[in-house]
Formats: C-alpha cells, structure tokens, sequence
C-alpha cells in the first residue's frame, strides 16, 4: 500500500508508520522495538530490511485526514484514510534479514508476519521471537 521500497532506494527512511486501528495500537510504547518487514512482490527478497524504536506512544489520528501529499501510496484508498500513526527511530539494515534466514531459525517461523502475511500493523513479535531476530540483524 505505500511504496516502502522507492523510499528507501532514494535514502529515505520513514520517521513514523501509519498502523491498522485495532486495540493494538494501545500496548505501543516508547522504547518498544520495531522493524520493517518488505513483502514479496519488489525488487528485492520479503524480510526485515530496517529495525529501531518506538520514539513516542502513536497518535491516534482519527479525525486527520490521511497523507494526501504523500506521494508513496500505492493505494489512494489507503492514502486517504484517517489511521493512528507512530514515531519511529529506524536504520536501514546493511544486510536485510530475508524470509529464508528466519525459516532457518525456529522460533521465526511462527512469526506472526509469516502465520498471516496480510495482517495488518502492528503485528506482534514476542519476547523470545524478538531475541533471535535481533541476533539475526546483528550479525
């Protein structure tokens, strides 16, 4: 729905992300880690192609307008509609982890990204999930 892949092409990388409405938004934390898992279907392999924080708890947005001006949205219909947003500290990762190292570990082949690829944000990674990816963007 946003053209995360042109964004990072041309060296930009987002500051916030626009979630799904749902009672999840609201166990958001700053500090709470995050990363950008690119799907299949551009240029280059689906896994996680950025990792950092939550800066701030999302802002709820409900009465916003969408990103009209935001030129990355693939879907106007998506572009359009009012969403929480979220603040984020991101680095691009050198070496994105791509789906097949995380079918190599376990424990990431249960990621909730990987049970229901449509899913929207935010989806959730746990603690012990958290731990091997994180060992996986480190190396």
């Amino acid at each position: 729905m946003w053209d995360l892949e042109g964004a990072l092409a041309a060296g930009e990388v987002p500051t916030s992300w626009r979630l799904a409405s749902t009672y999840r938004v609201e166990l958001i934390e700053p500090g709470d880690p995050v990363v950008l898992w690119r799907t299949r279907g551009w240029t280059g392999p689906a896994g996680v192609v950025a990792a950092g924080t939550v800066i701030e708890r999302p802002d709820r947005c409900e009465l916003q307008p969408g990103d009209v001006d935001d030129h990355r949205w693939v879907s106007t219909a998506a572009r359009d509609r009012p969403r929480p947003r979220v603040q984020v500290a991101l680095d691009v990762l050198v070496r994105p982890v791509e789906v097949e190292r995380t079918d190599g570990v376990p424990v990431l082949r249960r990621l909730e990204v990987r049970r229901v690829p449509r899913i929207g944000n935010p989806s959730v990674i746990t603690p012990e999930q958290w731990q091997a990816l994180e060992a996986l963007i480190n190396r």
